[in-house]
């Protein structure tokens, strides 16, 4: 059976009128292309140690097709679509060329990838799944694009070719469980009714807690039955919540148990997380 390709915004969950995301300023050269990607380095890169060679560009587009092919399909994208993929050797040029600051959860979106790694699964997902609205809160957001972020360690860097074992969140060479598992044990584990709505208490936390704290929660989540459909119909009735209140009744609507209920079973199983089985 055919494979089915898929991209670009989820149309349900967009705002209209949400900010679109300009180019990066300067230069740039497509430096290789594939079926869903354009892969562009910028002009002054070339004929110097920051290139990628056409190797490395080529292996960069095989991952991102990869992460597609297996992402992708679960989500209502448009197959023709194509994603522009601009490299960046720094996150000082990063910055310079689009004004941004790298991991800004608008620094990738509207069908264009902005990063310093030659293959950047998180902000990819970021493109796939951006529900561009105000209201739905970081924690989700990033969440849901670090639970869809495979870690590169079963993918070694001289291979093309990745075999996914399952789809595993990652957080710097380690899955998104060891690191909630991590908070836990040392009792810096947040309550979610915290970060559920607002980015005051998500922004506060350290980045090894916040994000691989939110891909945990969120990869849990999508490993039970109904796991995508229930998550696209949650994020659109969240996007437009109003209070904390609206958020955790529209997760009892959608997931069928409180929030609180489902934490305790989260916590629960990260207690248990074994990350040497992974190995």
């Amino acid at each position: 059976m055919a494979t089915r390709w898929l991209m670009v915004i989820l149309a349900s969950l967009i705002v209209p009128g949400a900010a679109a995301l300009d180019p990066p300023s300067g230069s740039w050269v497509r430096v290789g292309e594939s079926a869903h990607f354009r892969y562009y380095e910028p002009s002054d890169y070339q004929n110097t140690p920051r290139a990628l060679t056409r190797a490395q560009v080529s292996i960069a587009l095989l991952r991102l097709e990869v992460f597609w092919e297996l992402v992708a399909p679960s989500w209502d994208y448009p197959k023709d679509a194509q994603i522009a993929y601009y490299k960046f050797a720094t996150t000082e040029d990063l910055h310079r060329l689009t004004g941004r600051k790298f991991g800004d959860k608008a620094a990738s979106g509207q069908g264009m990838v902005f990063s310093v790694h030659a293959s950047d699964p998180h902000e990819l997902a970021h493109v796939l799944f951006s529900p561009a609205t105000d209201q739905l809160a970081d924690f989700w957001l990033e969440g849901l694009a670090r639970a869809y972020a495979w870690p590169w360690l079963y993918c070694p860097a001289d291979r093309s070719n990745c075999s996914y074992q399952t789809r595993l969140g990652a957080w710097n060479l380690y899955s998104v469980h060891y690191w909630a598992q991590a908070a836990l044990r040392r009792g810096a584990l947040p309550r979610l009714e915290e970060l559920i709505y607002g980015n005051t208490r998500f922004d506060q936390l350290p980045l090894v807690e916040s994000y691989p704290v939110a891909g945990s929660f969120v990869s849990f989540l999508l490993d039970n039955p109904g796991k995508v459909q229930r998550l696209k119909g949650f994020l659109r009735q969240s996007g437009s919540a109003r209070s904390s209140a609206e958020v955790l009744a529209a997760f009892e609507v959608h997931w069928g148990q409180k929030l609180s209920e489902a934490e305790t079973q989260w916590r629960g199983f990260l207690e248990t997380w074994n990350e040497a089985a992974l190995k």
